[in-house]
């Protein structure tokens, strides 16, 4: 029994596979789920359907933005990628070796052998969504979204015939015992179709089927329909149908011929903080209900040690229950988790992360040693020379992380502290060497450029700095390391202290040429004048004029000169100046001389 829908992967003859799951059905019984990834690997862009190959112990990957499939070898984790104009959707046959990609924009299906990965192109109907062999007759069927049939490939000679469907076919499922196909319509239909000489028949389901699962030990169908939270459970032979309630907006399903059981993925509810999966009795129809982390997407079942798994794709997540009691676990995925595969041979579970544009790897193997672990060691940003940075990783089986550098010419590392000695890249190594219940994680380093301080802008000098008068062309010298041109506003306050209220504070700012004066209460600038024009503004305790004033610079240095006319008040006041460049540093205010008005 094979079952499969849009972005699907499948394998070997008894597998349940749908949607971006597949499900094994076979092997030794296991006990342990590591929950911890074993392997990050990162393949092509926006990397959607998934399928395995048990026979090689190859891994396809469909990089929906690429346009490539990644093939990973599942002894090594290493990588090779093969052109595919738009993969969508994945099937394997593992008896012949040849690995079929449903390229939904292009309208084709690229053939691939494994052997070798050459390619040979074959043309389907419109936008093919779903794809799924049978490999006792060794055709192919692939769901044409927008052409309402189904495209048949001989896989002796890839030849094609099409049969017509019901409207929008949206997943396939294989029953290779009886040699029957069943195509889930948009449309509310099942169009079942005869492997023999492909007759077909039409079969009433629910409201919006996303996704079809069959179990071949019992004849049993099982149509998750997303629009009327049920499932259509249609008898093989009879055709006739019963409709079992599920949660909100079931959009997966995946059956266990051993246990006879049938797994429900349930969207759930928006706002909930947990989603039911639905499990159906097979024999009864009979339903129970297991809580899982919201929004489960895809289901996908390794009979071989009892273990259904569901990608959380908003909670970057896996999550899992355990067949016998029902209880549930879960491990950390990446970015956006999304299909499922499992080799039912080495019991190792393959992940696509969408947005992460990776695949975690987890062993479902049982548990009779060290375990793997992972460390999470984020980028760290550029830092400043003559600094020190508090490292920060964590190790998923807890035990602590420790740190090395590789460039002890420009960082040093005691315990968790970094030392940035000298301008240049820092190489930081996070490693956890494990125990007798872990085994050592794969190390993470991570590189970051040491940049030179920034040094602030300084206040140099005014002149005159000391003296009386009502009127006065001062001339106020900055300077900024980084050149006169990164200064983003400089100062020149009379005052007897540094505040603004009841103060002569006159602003410049470069970038607009534009002299302020700032009200009394110090609370704003009032209207700014150009200097050397013949425009002035005022407060109380002052006015600007525009004309005597100018702005030059030269290099590092910047002179301001501004000229002003105060009010006789009989009492001297201080002069600061103050200065701030677009690095966001500033020299602070410094007093450099007085006045008497």
């Amino acid at each position: 029994m094979i079952s499969i829908r849009s972005n699907v992967a499948i394998h070997c003859a008894d597998v349940v596979l749908k949607a971006t799951a597949v499900v094994a059905l076979c092997c030794a019984t296991a006990t342990g789920f590591a929950q911890t990834v074993v392997a990050t690997i990162p393949v092509g862009s926006l990397p959607g359907a998934i399928a395995v190959n048990p026979s090689t112990n190859k891994i396809y990957v469909a990089d929906t933005n690429a346009p490539t499939v990644t093939v990973i070898d599942g002894a090594t984790f290493a990588t090779t990628t093969i052109a595919a104009p738009s993969p969508y959707a994945i099937a394997v046959n593992a008896t012949t070796n040849m690995i079929y990609v449903a390229n939904q924009q292009a309208s084709t299906v690229t053939v691939i052998n494994g052997a070798n990965n050459s390619t040979v192109s074959v043309p389907t109907g419109a936008q093919p969504g779903a794809i799924a062999v049978n490999p006792v007759t060794d055709y192919i069927y692939v769901a044409n979204g927008n052409g309402n049939s189904v495209t048949v490939i001989d896989g002796a000679n890839n030849s094609t015939v099409t049969v017509p469907t019901g409207g929008d076919p949206d997943a396939i499922a294989i029953n290779t015992v009886t040699n029957k196909i069943y195509v889930a319509n948009e449309d509310g239909t099942v169009t079942v179709i005869n492997g023999a000489n492909n007759t077909t028949t039409s079969v009433k389901a629910g409201s919006g089927p996303t996704a079809i699962a069959l179990n071949s030990v019992t004849d049993k169908i099982y149509v998750a329909n997303a629009n009327s939270n049920n499932v259509t459970v249609i008898d093989g032979a009879t055709n006739s149908t019963t409709t079992v309630a599920a949660g909100q907006q079931p959009n997966d399903v995946a059956v266990d011929s051993v246990t006879n059981k049938i797994y429900v993925a349930n969207l759930g509810m928006y706002g909930q903080a947990t989603a039911p999966v639905t499990i159906i009795d097979g024999a009864t129809n009979k339903t129970t209900t297991v809580n899982v982390d919201l929004a489960p997407e895809h289901v996908a079942i390794n009979a071989g040690t009892d273990h259904i798994f569901f990608t959380i794709a908003d909670d970057f997540e896996i999550e899992m229950i355990n067949g016998p009691n029902n209880a549930t676990s879960v491990a950390p995925a990446g970015v956006t988790p999304m299909a499922i595969a499992i080799n039912p041979v080495t019991n190792m579970v393959f992940v696509s992360n969408f947005f992460g544009n990776t695949v975690s790897v987890y062993s479902d193997a049982p548990q009779t040693g060290p375990v793997g672990q992972s460390i999470t060691f984020n980028s760290i940003p550029a830092q400043t020379e003559g600094t020190s940075l508090t490292l920060s990783a964590t190790a998923s089986s807890g035990l602590p992380v420790s740190f090395s550098s590789s460039t002890p010419k420009v960082c040093t590392v005691s315990g968790t502290t970094a030392s940035l000695s000298a301008v240049g890249t820092c190489t930081i190594t996070a490693s956890q060497p494990g125990n007798s219940s872990y085994l050592a994680a794969p190390s993470i380093s991570q590189s970051f450029q040491v940049n030179a301080p920034i040094k602030p802008p300084t206040v140099v000098s005014v002149s005159p700095n000391s003296g009386s008068g009502k009127s006065q062309v001062f001339t106020a010298l900055y300077s900024d390391p980084n050149g006169a041109g990164e200064l983003q506003s400089v100062y020149l306050m009379f005052n007897i202290s540094v505040n603004a209220s009841h103060a002569c504070l006159v602003k410049y700012l470069p970038s607009s040429n534009l002299l302020m004066l700032a009200n009394d209460a110090g609370t704003g600038f009032l209207t700014g004048i150009k200097p050397g024009s013949s425009a002035s503004v005022s407060n109380s305790q002052c006015t600007l004029l525009g004309s005597g004033s100018s702005w030059s610079t030269s290099g590092q240095k910047a002179t301001l000169k501004v000229s002003l006319t105060t009010q006789a008040s009989g009492s001297s006041t201080n002069i600061y100046m103050y200065a701030d460049d677009d690095n966001g540093t500033n020299s602070g205010w410094v007093k450099v001389g007085s006045w008497k008005p």
